[in-house]
């Protein structure tokens, strides 16, 4: 099925030749087509035999360009995006192509070339959480500063959304697990006998028998809500039953956190499944539960683990993730709430609807339109609808997050960069959360200038790293009772030195990047300790220098010092003497 407006022969009749009109009404623009009818209606205005001279041809397309990149992106108050400017080009400029193919535009033209975009890291900023950019990070004193502000900013923006997130979930669940509780109290054995849904003992002050939905019934809301749930399957519509319009004074929001999933709620647990999981953000609102032909499902296993299968259509694959348990259902708080209770409650809160609507959708939502058999796709979250409930919840949040302009993909990408910084720039990391392969991963989610200072921090780690072995203290050595304490020493040793050199780092400033050389003993126990430090320790800086000097190890140390590398089993010990140190006055 064509995507080519109906009107785009309409708009370009006047513009080209008789020729040229019968090859496109034949051959259509696939993508695009606006903005093709754009190109010929600007290149007629230039000359109107633009068809036959290439100058022409070439120098309207730099002017689609140049118009292309100055108008206004629709619906906001901000420019097109450099990304949308050249996918425009280049549909623009492959149809074009195929014109002077078929040998309707001369051969000789010159088609500029698509241009690669001059401002990467502020087009990726786009889609990071916060506000940094490449001139606050390159004005930093150095590198570790400039990838630390990246980090924070995105973390302070995260935490912030997610919280809220997580506050709307454990609120919205709190309100529908009410939900049986209040239709055992309800009158609904008694509206059930009558046809007109009014309490035959209760009189209002005119005399007519009172509604069971009324704001004057003693029972009216919880009556109301048990009769939706009970006898229309969860589904609120207007007109649909005696009595409905009494769901407006009690407010139709109030009513449907009682009856499934709402579109904050949504919205919110969306938040926290791609945060945590990694999941693309439309193929989350795709999910389906039962194992469809494709493969998608969710399902819950034996020790409470829940895993998720999606599609992924770009890519034409099935990606599956897992959401261990880890936390007791009965001790979730707003705190500790993660994706597998997320998707639970989602499993629990979507099944009245999705019984009703014979829904294989996750978020199978009321949509508070008259029901319409067969058409599952209109009550769900759809795109629009996503993006409204997004902004509503971000609304709530202080103004400095509101002007940064988050979006729910953002938080998706967020969270991937996070993951590849703290990993000191490991692609696999972020490739595996995301999702998606090593190239794709760097080229569309990292950007290019940091991706350059994290490549510039590892060649200057390297450098700063002096490593030695002892040869008196191998590790069989170590494992003899009159080496052991000495051996100990020496790595405790080892480890308070490189707390200090980084305390004297830290105090260091200026852009000049000084850094003191450290000089490492390898040995089996000093290895050991940075291992166990690595994986136990609590001072993220030394972390991360301890991981630099295993790496160093890896790739340029000796035999013995890979062998002691490999040999090291990380402990979870007592590194006090290390926080005694951390807490010394300077």
């Amino acid at each position: 099925m064509s995507r080519t407006p109906k009107n785009f022969l309409d708009d370009i009749r006047g513009c080209c030749p008789d020729h040229i009109l019968a090859y496109m009404t034949k051959h259509p623009p696939r993508r695009r087509a606006s903005h093709v009818s754009d190109f010929i209606q600007l290149a007629h205005q230039l000359d109107p035999e633009w068809h036959k001279r290439p100058g022409i041809i070439t120098a309207a397309c730099r002017k689609f360009l140049y118009r292309r990149r100055t108008e206004i992106a629709e619906g906001k108050e901000q420019p097109v995006k450099e990304v949308t400017v050249i996918s425009d080009y280049q549909a623009v400029r492959s149809y074009l192509s195929k014109l002077q193919k078929a040998k309707k535009l001369p051969s000789d033209t010159l088609l500029p070339p698509v241009p690669r975009s001059s401002d990467v890291f502020s087009e990726k900023e786009c889609n990071i959480l916060g506000y940094l950019s490449l001139a606050d990070a390159v004005q930093a004193p150095s590198l570790e500063a400039a990838l630390n502000d990246i980090a924070q900013q995105i973390e302070q923006h995260r935490q912030i959304i997610l919280a809220k997130c997580k506050k709307i979930v454990i609120d919205g669940y709190h309100e529908f697990s009410k939900t049986q509780e209040m239709i055992k109290r309800s009158d609904i054995e008694e509206i059930r006998k009558t046809t007109d849904n009014l309490d035959p003992t209760m009189q209002s002050r005119y005399g007519q028998n009172l509604s069971y939905f009324s704001h004057s019934h003693p029972n009216g809301f919880i009556n109301l809500v048990a009769y939706i749930a009970e006898e229309q399957g969860g589904l609120y519509t207007r007109k649909s039953f005696p009595g409905a319009h009494h769901a407006h004074s009690w407010s139709t929001s109030k009513i449907k956190k009682h009856l499934g999933i709402t579109d904050d709620f949504a919205v919110a647990a969306m938040c926290i499944i791609v945060d945590e999981l990694g999941i693309n953000v439309t193929d989350l609102c795709n999910a389906k539960v039962q194992k469809t032909r494709d493969g998608e499902f969710i399902a819950i296993r034996e020790d409470g683990s829940v895993t998720i299968t999606t599609l992924k259509p770009r890519a034409n694959a099935l990606k599956q993730r897992h959401a261990p348990r880890t936390i007791d259902p009965d001790d979730v708080t707003a705190d500790n709430i993660d994706a597998n209770i997320v998707l639970c409650m989602l499993l629990e809160m979507r099944s009245l609807h999705a019984k009703t609507l014979t829904s294989n959708y996750l978020f199978a939502m009321d949509s508070s339109s008259k029901t319409r058999a067969s058409e599952t796709e209109a009550y769900r979250m759809l795109g629009a609808r996503r993006k409204a409930a997004f902004k509503e919840i971000i609304k709530s949040l202080p103004s400095w997050v509101i002007e940064a302009q988050p979006t729910m993909p953002k938080i998706r990408v967020s969270r991937g960069l996070l993951k590849w910084l703290e990993s000191g720039g490991d692609a696999l990391s972020a490739s595996i959360y995301l999702g998606n392969s090593l190239l794709t991963a760097l080229r569309n989610y990292i950007p290019p200038e940091i991706q350059e200072f994290v490549h510039r921090k590892k060649l200057r780690d390297h450098q700063n790293i002096m490593l030695f072995v002892s040869d008196g203290l191998s590790a069989a050595d170590s494992d003899k009772t009159n080496n052991t304490n000495n051996t100990q020493n020496i790595a405790k040793e080892q480890l308070i030195a490189l707390v200090k050199n980084l305390q004297r780092n830290n105090r260091m400033t200026g852009t000049n990047e000084a850094h003191r050389l450290i000089y490492f003993l390898c040995s089996a126990k000093t290895i050991e300790l940075i291992v166990s430090y690595a994986k136990y320790g609590n001072d993220r800086d030394l972390i991360k220098t301890c991981k630099s000097i295993i790496i160093k190890i890896e790739d340029e140390g000796s035999r013995k010092m890979i062998k002691m590398l490999a040999d090291a089993i990380p402990r979870d010990m007592s590194f006090e003497f290390i926080e005694e140190i951390m807490n010394e006055k300077a």
